[in-house]
């Protein structure tokens, strides 16, 4: 008759698989932070790739888009002749901005809307003004350039560059300009400064206003308030 197994063959036996089963269970809680490290790398790669993005999308929309409606201004200097109280005629010479096409359209348009209040002016120099943007606020007589610079990465070399832009303000002072070109800018993501703000000579800005065409009404045509107004009389 075959003995029965003691107790002391199988305890040992029991306890070490269950140690095997701990430790191995142990081994896989311990590698599975390592094996969730890429994922989570991968994750703020990605989200940082993002913000750049969006960054980038922002100065795009700010900047680039603007070439397709940017305005194209003129510096024009006029000078003319006006009578002083003591009746000598004394030279003035004046700065003006204007929005044009072209140099031929920016002095046409500097005679039609200067008034100086002399019987006759005229233009002595026109010059291209390189402007990214011109804030225009109710209040301010006197006109301010600043200065901007921010960083941007170049698409084919991947190096960052320095971009310069030249902005103009009203304001009544240095103080105002630079609060003012700060708000006009704050919608803006990516980091910038603005190292200089100079007083101009500009006395007054002539933004581009298209001119409405006047329609000519036909002889044999009539207003419609007064044919309606001789119906109602006839009934």
């Amino acid at each position: 008759m075959a003995k029965k197994p003691s107790d002391r063959r199988l305890r040992p036996t029991v306890f070490s698989t269950v140690g095997r089963i701990k430790n191995t269970t142990q081994t896989q809680n311990q590698s599975q932070p390592y094996q969730h490290q890429p994922i989570i790398l991968l994750r703020k790669i990605l989200l940082h790739a993002l913000v750049q993005a969006h960054t980038f999308a922002n100065f795009y929309n700010y900047f680039y888009s603007k070439q397709t409606t940017m305005a194209s201004w003129y510096l024009g200097k006029i000078r003319y002749q006006k009578e002083d109280e003591a009746g000598s005629l004394k030279t003035i010479n004046e700065t003006y901005l204007v929005d044009a096409v072209s140099y031929t359209e920016s002095e046409a348009r500097l005679y039609k809307q200067i008034v100086t209040g002399a019987s006759d002016f005229s233009v002595m120099a026109i010059s291209k003004m390189r402007l990214a943007d011109l804030f225009s606020y109710e209040d301010g007589e006197k006109w301010f350039k600043a200065k901007v610079v921010y960083f941007s990465v170049d698409e084919k070399s991947g190096k960052e560059k320095k971009v310069v832009n030249y902005m103009l303000v009203n304001a009544d002072g240095i103080d105002q300009a630079l609060q003012r070109i700060t708000e006009s800018l704050r919608t803006m993501l990516i980091p910038y400064e603005t190292t200089d703000i100079n007083l101009t000579p500009i006395l007054d800005v002539f933004p581009y206003q298209a001119e409405e065409e006047e329609v000519e009404i036909p002889a044999n045509l009539r207003p419609l308030s007064e044919v309606m107004a001789e119906r109602e009389a006839v009934q």
